[in-house]
Order: C-alpha cells, then structure tokens, then sequence
C-alpha cells in the first residue's frame, strides 16, 4: 500500500554536500579572506576587533577558539554542564 503523497523520504539532492564540494568552498574562503585581509591571521585579528563591541562577533570568535559548546546532562543533579573544547593552534 505504497502511496506517493510527497511527504518525507528520499529527496533529490538532499542530504550532506560531497567532500569534494566541501573542500572547494573551503579553498575559495581561504583565497578570499586572504585576498581581502592578506592572511588569516589578519582575518582574525579583525574578527577580534570587532568583538570587543559586538556579541555577535564575540561568539563567531569564542566558536572558532573552542568550539561549538555541547551539553552534557548530569544523571545524578538532573544538571546540565556546558564543556568547551580548546581546539588544537
């Protein structure tokens, strides 16, 4: 009793982008903001500026230096724990 009421199920191009598309996106935001910043660095530090003004600016930046934060319940205290991870200079 198979019926196609276009609700769910597989859809053409749906799902995660291919390595490949992923890397290329990557390259060209690499090559831009070197383009327009003269290095990543630079990019950063601009990031930083910004941030001293800006919530918006401070979270994309704390992001970049730790990561997205996870929740982590706690079975005993019914607490959550947020954890930030340092990711790697």
């Amino acid at each position: 009793m198979a019926t196609n009421n276009n609700h769910g199920g597989k859809r053409e191009g749906s799902g995660r982008k291919p390595r490949e598309d992923r890397e290329t996106i990557r390259e060209l935001t690499f090559n831009a903001l070197e383009e327009v910043f003269g290095s990543e660095q630079e990019a950063i530090s601009y990031l930083a500026q910004k941030a001293k003004k800006s919530f918006p600016h401070l979270k994309l930046l704390f992001q970049y230096a730790y990561g997205v934060p996870t929740a982590i319940p706690e079975a005993e205290n019914q607490k959550i724990v947020i954890t930030y991870k340092r990711k790697h200079r």
